[in-house]
This record gives C-alpha cells, structure tokens and sequence, in this order.
C-alpha cells in the first residue's frame, strides 16, 4: 500500500527541527543527530562540536539547534549559554529587534513549527531561549535581504521540496532503498494513548530519511535558506573573533547546519575539532 503521508517525518523535521544545511553521507547530519535507543527511555539527541585554534586558542563550540524540544533540553542550554563571552545565534530578522521579545509570527515555517509544537508536546525554541542575555550576538540574514537573495536564485520553500521529491523518486527508480514510515506505524502512534511520544519516537527513529531528504538540498551553488545564511554566521564569527575579547564562543544554529558549519570552521578559520557532547532534545519514555 503506497503511504499517503510518507513526506510527513521530512515535512515536520524540516519546519520544526531545522531548514538546514546538506547531509553528505561521510559527513552528514548523523554525526549531528542521532536517535539512540535504551531500555527505558529513548532519545533524540544533538550534538555540540567542541573546536579549537591551535596558535590562539579560541574555541568555538557548534551547538546545534532543535527547533521545538523538551523544557528540559531548553533550560540546559540556556545554562550552557552563560558559560560563552558571545554567543552567535540563527534568525531571520531585524538585527535591533532580534533580541526582543516576539510576538505570534504569521510565517508559513513559524506557524508549521507552533503546530508542530503542540502536536508533539514539546515546547519551542524562540519562547524557551533567553535571547535578550547581553552575549548574544545576531548572526544571521534580515528578512529583506534572505527575501532578496532568494528572488535572486528563485528559490521557494515549495520547489525546495519538489527538488527533495523528484530525487527521491529518482533513487527509486533507481533501484535504491528508501526508508520511510509506513502507514501501519503511524496509525499506531496516531491511535496510541500516548499519542505525542509516540510520534516523538517514530519521527526520531526516521532520521535516515530526514538526512536522504537533506542531502538533495544543496547541489554544487548551495542555498540561500541553508549555504547562504551559514556563510551569514561565519562572517560574524570572524569579526567577533577579531575584536580580540572573545575566547569561548558558541555558534547556535539549526542542527543540520553544522556539517557545512564545520567544514568551514576547518578549512577557512584553521579550527581543529576536539570532540562532541551529546544533549538530549527530546526523551520518550518507554
């Protein structure tokens, strides 16, 4: 039986979870997400990359981002957040009001991500995060130049995901195998009487068909939503560090974007990767 809603756990993550960046398989978003499995509790869980300049000692800490989580994910990387001189964080906005209070948000993506967050149970990034701390730093795009810059490429949401569905019917005809969650394991989460952790832990444990989805995105000229606004972040990240008062810095943005995030760190800023800390974004009890 073909499943009616087989783009759902992409449709979802990608407004709820990131609009990121490409997921190269040697590379990829696994290294930044991962669904790990336990016999209590399973988790999805992200990951924080710990970098570091041999000759200056700076050090930049990736910390990707879920969209919409757990309180408890939040609180402890509002926690985390005190520890940093500076903190470089991802939103579409007027760079004098990106650290003021928001109100309800009539964005296509915005108001997917709140129905997401209802859906799930969880609570959202843009309420649960304390962006008015003095470390904050906008580093992102303003609304009328990603508008601008996506008129340029003719880029839409809506043909960024007619690109991802013609290369997955691609693979298909192809001949490769591709997962996706099927009928009987929705329904069974839909009717479960724990409805929003069930499909928390369908969703999680589907991230190989969010990272096949991602990995279409990008192509050889990359995207304003996802190359572009990376590109954004690390020109902040570079006048930061050249201020000189800055050590121990934090990139926080959208998980998805921290495979290209960290080839750039590497390759254009001579960082060198010191490990990974796992945290914990969302918890589905069993």
């Amino acid at each position: 039986m073909k499943n009616p809603l087989r783009f759902m756990p992409f449709l979802a993550f990608l407004a709820a979870s990131l609009l990121a960046a490409p997921a190269k398989k040697a590379e990829g978003l696994a290294n930044w997400l991962r669904f790990k499995e336990a016999p209590r509790v399973d988790e999805l869980q992200v990951a924080i990359g710990h970098f570091k300049h041999p000759k200056t000692g700076v050090t930049v800490d990736l910390v990707g981002a879920i969209h919409i989580g757990d309180r408890t994910y939040y609180r402890d990387l509002n926690k985390r957040f005190k520890e940093y001189d500076s903190v470089l964080f991802e939103l579409v906005a007027d760079p004098k009001r990106a650290h003021k209070p928001r109100g309800p948000s009539n964005s296509p993506v915005t108001m997917i991500q709140r129905a997401m967050q209802r859906f799930l149970d969880l609570d959202f990034q843009l309420d649960a995060i304390k962006y008015n701390r003095p470390n904050f730093i906008h580093a992102d795009m303003d609304p009328k130049t990603f508008a601008k810059r996506q008129r340029a490429r003719g880029e839409t949401m809506l043909n960024l995901m007619l690109k991802t569905m013609r290369e997955e019917m691609a693979r298909k005809r192809a001949g490769e195998e591709i997962e996706e969650i099927t009928t009987a394991e929705l329904l069974i989460a839909l009717l479960s009487p724990n409805r929003a952790r069930e499909m928390k832990r369908l969703l999680a444990a589907n991230m190989g068909t969010v990272e096949d989805a991602l990995s279409s995105l990008e192509g050889e000229e990359g995207t304003v939503i996802l190359t572009e606004r990376n590109q954004v972040a690390l020109k902040v990240l570079r006048r930061t560090m050249q201020e000189g008062e800055h050590k121990k810095i934090a990139i926080f943005y959208g998980a998805a974007h921290m495979p290209d995030m960290e080839r750039r760190l590497k390759k254009e800023f001579g960082m060198e990767r010191q490990g990974l800390t796992w945290v914990s974004a969302w918890r589905m009890p069993k």
